[in-house]
């Protein structure tokens, strides 16, 4: 079930952030980058001095999907959309450019309707 609460809270953790830090065209978990990235950023402020794969091995922060209470079919479409409405698609077929506002607008209507709409 998806965790509202979390998902807003990750919403407006991602607006405080410099813009230039969110970037959904580069698989960099463990960064400040995508949406997963930056869920486990937020989560990792609890435990400073502790890097992303520390902080698993030591069970300290929860799986983004897990975390934001994610359906496979919620993950898949969240971390990598797949609608022309909020990518150009580059030849590997990976997102190059959502922009922080979208993602935005994406996370805030999936906490109100349960619904990935990007």
């Amino acid at each position: 079930m998806v965790n509202t609460q979390r998902i807003l809270e990750l919403a407006d953790y991602i607006q405080a952030q410099p813009e230039e830090n969110f970037d959904m065209g580069h698989w960099r978990c463990g960064t400040v980058a995508c949406i997963g990235g930056h869920c486990e950023v937020m989560q990792l402020e609890n435990f400073p001095n502790i890097t992303v794969e520390e902080a698993y091995d030591d069970d300290l922060i929860i799986h983004p999907n897990l975390y934001l209470g994610l359906t496979e079919p919620q993950i898949d479409e969240l971390f990598v959309p797949r609608n022309e409405k909020a990518f150009y698609l580059t030849p590997p077929g990976y997102p190059q450019h959502v922009s922080r506002d979208r993602a935005l607008a994406c996370l805030r209507n999936l906490a109100e309707t349960g619904e990935v709409e990007w």
